[in-house]
């Protein structure tokens, strides 16, 4: 009578690797295929979730947390999307939240594969190099490379899958177990990452670049040699930092975003930087009439039409789609409770994940170090970039998340345990 509740639990369990792993392999190289990953992963987990043969382990109750933020930010958007009234397809973005809910209790369950995961990310990063070549230096997107998200988005994201390679990289190292195949995949992955990061001129991501190294250099170096670690990479962030700015790409993305602030200074707010400038002073006057109801988008549109009606920089503003800054945006429609619940999910992921840096878990200790990074990376990147306000970045955020939360929670992972096999 058990043996059909195995192969069950074997199928669903499969299907979690694999929607995870498809999932960060495809994100950056294809249009939709990361959607199709992210619903078998959904289809998977909603099935381990439903299966009494499979017990949660006993460490899920730290979930309880961010169970009940994940919830709140859902039953926030849901209240401001019922009292303004909004489209149906407003409910679309606020919905993942929820759905994280039930992934997250099946991976309380689940038989996890590390080894998969990381290998993903090698494979998600060193995917996106066709996207580099084929776009790199076109007139299209002024030599950028946009990818199929956009180039702050494929930028930002292709730094974290190279910063995910290397920590399993140093992993590696510290665990003292080489495996010159991962290793090498691995050490490709981190430098494609990076590459890609560097084509898509994305500089927010830059600006966390160096917080997300920190974090590394304070993981895993000696306890012994820290003093003379952190000094060797100082002074190496140093030396690449004067390599870069004689990359003419990198000395153009400085000198235009030099130029776009003194151009909005002089009162031309048609560049890159001024129209966020300004963007972000129209809807600070639009938040602070409306501070705790927000805006429908609606509202907004017109709200904006008649604050710039005047203004010379009216065409800029109003041809902008978003704030291009997510913690505006989420105020200006979400109110100050929206803002309040994703700073506290920002906060309580950090937390909970840099106080574990130093766990003697190897698994525990390299999903700690990639969730604080993923925190830290998405925190600064939110400032120019309404990361969780697309589709494909929202998922990446919060599958990332998931993944290293649960792996950083529970022991039960395929290189540990074998329990599901022997039911």
């Amino acid at each position: 009578m058990q043996r059909p509740s195995f192969h069950f639990a074997a199928y669903a369990n499969l299907g979690i690797n694999l929607g995870f792993s498809l999932f960060f392999a495809s994100i950056l190289s294809t249009r939709n295929v990361y959607a199709i990953a992210a619903g078998l992963l959904l289809v998977s987990s909603l099935a381990l979730c439903f299966l009494r043969s499979l017990q949660p382990n006993p460490a899920s109750s730290f979930n309880k947390g961010l169970y009940v933020l994940l919830l709140l930010i859902f039953l926030n958007g849901l209240a401001m999307w019922l009292y303004h009234g909004d489209a149906v397809r407003q409910l679309d973005l606020i919905s993942r939240y929820l759905l994280l809910l039930p992934i997250l209790y099946a991976l309380s369950k689940a038989t996890l594969k590390p080894d998969w995961i990381s290998a993903s990310f090698a494979l998600g990063s060193l995917s996106s190099l066709w996207l580099v070549y084929a776009q790199l230096g076109g007139e299209l997107h002024n030599g950028r490379v946009y990818g199929y998200t956009g180039a702050i988005q494929f930028g930002n994201i292709a730094l974290l899958l190279g910063l995910f390679c290397l920590t399993a990289l140093l992993a590696q190292w510290h665990a003292k177990e080489f495996k010159r195949g991962l290793a090498s995949l691995y050490a490709l992955g981190a430098l494609a990452g990076l590459f890609a990061s560097l084509a898509s001129g994305s500089r927010g991501g830059w600006i966390a670049l160096p917080l997300a190294l920190a974090i590394l250099i304070i993981a895993y170096a000696p306890k012994r040699y820290a003093v003379r670690s952190i000094t060797s990479c100082v002074l190496a962030a140093i030396l690449a930092g004067a390599l870069l700015t004689q990359s003419s790409f990198v000395q153009e993305r400085y000198q235009l975003a030099a130029q776009d602030i003194t151009q909005f200074q002089e009162g031309n707010a048609n560049t890159s930087i001024g129209a966020r400038l300004a963007i972000w002073q129209a809807n600070w006057e639009l938040i602070k009439q409306r501070p705790i109801v927000a805006w429908s988008d609606a509202e907004h549109q017109k709200a904006l039409e008649q604050l710039t009606q005047n203004r010379a920089d009216a065409p800029i503003i109003l041809g902008l789609a978003n704030s291009h800054n997510n913690y505006i945006e989420t105020w200006l429609h979400f109110g100050i409770s929206g803002l309040f619940l994703l700073v506290s999910l920002f906060v309580f992921c950090f937390f909970n994940f840099i106080k574990n840096i130093f766990h003697n878990n190897p698994i525990k200790k390299q999903s700690a170090i990639n969730g604080s990074i993923l925190v830290v990376v998405y925190s600064i990147s939110n400032l120019t970039q309404n990361m969780m306000e697309r589709n494909n970045t929202l998922l990446f955020f919060l599958l990332a998340l998931s993944i290293f939360w649960s792996l950083m929670s529970f022991s039960k992972t395929a290189n540990t345990h074998a329990s599901l096999s022997k039911q």
